[in-house]
């Protein structure tokens, strides 16, 4: 077991020192859009309650939750991103879908 650990441990550090492997530069590149999905994860846990009462009853509005979703759709992983909350693929499209249509301009209308 013990040799199990120690090769698994020596493979890592040989990958994590290989040229090339710059994690430090890779999280400064993209340090932007990490927080940007890591803030909006936070905020859609904030709406869970919200969430929840629209998933059972599909009466609450959770327009104040769009933005959030929008931006976890357009620069996180979707929906692994989503189901990392509890969320299934199909709950998290539902979501997507609901934001875009809350988002969508009316329709025009003939007088």
């Amino acid at each position: 077991m013990a040799y199990a650990t120690t090769a698994t441990r020596t493979s890592y550090d040989h990958k994590v020192n290989t040229p090339g492997y710059d994690l430090a530069a890779r999280l400064q590149a993209y340090q932007g859009q990490f927080m940007e999905c890591w803030n909006s994860l936070q905020k859609l846990t904030s709406c869970s309650s919200l969430t929840i009462q629209f998933f059972l009853t599909g009466k609450a509005d959770i327009a104040s939750c769009c933005g959030s979703i929008d931006i976890i759709w357009s620069k996180c992983t979707w929906p692994s991103a989503v189901t990392s909350l509890g969320y299934t693929p199909a709950e998290a499209n539902i979501l997507k879908t609901y934001c875009d249509a809350v988002s969508a301009p009316p329709a025009n209308r003939k007088p």
